[in-house]
Order: structure tokens, then sequence, then C-alpha cells
């Protein structure tokens, strides 16, 4: 089943408010076990949404919903990638899934000091964390932030 199909089929195990069943909890755990090797091919985005889900909850002391901050990484990878955001935005609003960083209660502040700590967290020698990821090569923390901000938020 590819990403296409799964965006298609998993709000059908919502309930009628659109609230997560158990039928959903299976789906989802089916799902991530058959993602691996799927993600995006550009050689600057491998595996940086689960990363970048650590870097902004440790550089802020605050955690999020963890499928709703790993979308919104891998937007912003697909973002900064040019590889087809747009795509990632369709599929999480069919599956009712929070992406906008103001719908999940993360500030700009907040988003900002998050991608700041990327290179710092994607070469942790502590940890032997060493990702070669435009997260953390070239995170959006410049004169791109704004922008970035704004594409997300729309």
């Amino acid at each position: 089943r590819g990403f296409d199909g799964m965006a298609e089929e998993f709000p059908r195990t919502l309930d009628s408010d659109g609230q997560l069943t158990a039928d959903s909890i299976h789906y989802i755990t089916v799902a991530l076990q058959e993602r691996d090797g799927k993600g995006l091919r550009h050689p600057a985005a491998p595996a940086a949404d689960h990363p970048f889900l650590q870097a902004i909850e440790l550089a802020n002391d605050k955690g999020w919903v963890h499928g709703e901050l790993a979308g919104l990484g891998s937007i912003i990878v697909a973002w900064q990638c040019d590889q087809s955001p747009e795509t990632l935005i369709a599929w999480l609003d069919r599956c009712k899934v929070r992406r906008k960083p103001i719908e999940m209660g993360i500030s700009r502040d907040e988003l900002l000091k998050g991608l700041e700590f990327c290179p710092t967290y994607f070469k942790d020698e502590t940890s032997g964390l060493d990702l070669d990821s435009i997260m953390g090569r070239d995170p959006a923390v410049d004169d791109r932030f704004e922008s970035l901000w704004q594409f997300l938020n729309r």
C-alpha cells in the first residue's frame, strides 16, 4: 500500500467525530511497519523527521503529539529539498492530522529554536548521532525562516 492509499484508507478508520478508534491504531501500527524505505529520495533528506522531533522537544524542554511533530518535520524537509511538500500536506489533511505549527501549539519562537538546535543535535557525539541531513547542515533559520513559517501556517 502506497502513501496515497494510506491517506485514502486511514480516514475511514476514524469514528464519526474524526477521533481514533481501535481500527485506527491497528492501521497506524501496520502502516509504520510497512513504511520503512519509502521516504523522501533527496540525498539531503534521510530520516530527518524523527531527529527533528527530538531536537525541537529538547531545545524547548517541551513535548508535542509525536505523529504531528514527525509529520511537520517531514513537511519541513520536503520544503527545504523542494520535494513536493504539498503532497505530504494533502496526505496529512486527508488523514485529519494537524500539521500547522499554530494548530499544534508551536510558537514561531519554539520552531525557530528547534531548527537552530538541529545542527548540534544531528551531530551529537554524546549520543553517537551523526545524521547528514539538510536539517543539520542548513536548517531554515536565516532569511528563509519567515518564508517557511508562512508556508507551514497557510
